[in-house]
């Protein structure tokens, strides 16, 4: 019976050994969002989700950033480090090519004068703001729940469900295995 258990337990983990190798999705750490502006611009096309703030409104190439973009698990986060006043029609608007957004709905945390839910559309996966009359000063933020929006999947990896199944399975033989009944000898 022992020798049964240990060549059990000798194949679970020469199988785990063989099949664990690191989570590929590691390259890539998130969504893919694609930034479009005007009349100023981002200052960058294209960003990958979760390595901070992934884009920034600005002027003049990167001479004045008005506005910073964190995009989170399902949230975005939008700050200015000044004060700023927006008078005209600005808006800026992201496409998530690796998992189109399905809605938006702003959160009880804005502290902004003059954005409301009215001042985001989404159409066909694309997010647009609109900053007309927006005031955002250098202490408040806006924060959008974004659902079905930029997520980083997790990546289960084959040893987990290796050492998953092990245990199952050493449950159900400790759950089998009986003692011997001990007897009693009287000298």
């Amino acid at each position: 019976m022992k020798t049964i258990f240990k060549s059990l337990f000798a194949a679970a983990m020469l199988t785990g050994a063989t099949l664990a190798s690191p989570a590929m999705a590691a390259v890539s750490v998130g969504d893919t969002v694609t930034c479009t502006s005007s009349p100023f611009d981002c200052s960058v096309p294209t960003a990958t989700i979760g390595n901070g703030t992934e884009f920034f409104y600005e002027v003049g190439n990167g001479a004045v950033n008005f506005l910073s973009f964190d995009f989170a698990t399902n949230l975005l986060t939008i700050r200015s480090p000044v004060y700023v006043g927006f008078g005209g029609p600005q808006s800026i608007t992201f496409q998530d090519l690796t998992n189109p957004f399905t809605s938006a709905v702003l959160t009880g945390n804005t502290t902004s004068s003059g954005f409301t839910q009215n001042s985001i559309s989404l159409v066909n996966g694309l997010l647009n703001f609109r900053f007309d009359g927006l005031t955002v000063n250098n202490t408040g933020a806006i924060t959008v729940a974004l659902n079905g929006g930029p997520a980083a999947a997790a990546v289960p990896e084959a040893a987990t469900w290796g050492m998953m199944i092990l245990g199952f399975g050493m449950m159900g033989a400790a759950a089998r295995y009986r003692r011997r009944g001990a007897k009693l000898a009287y000298a």
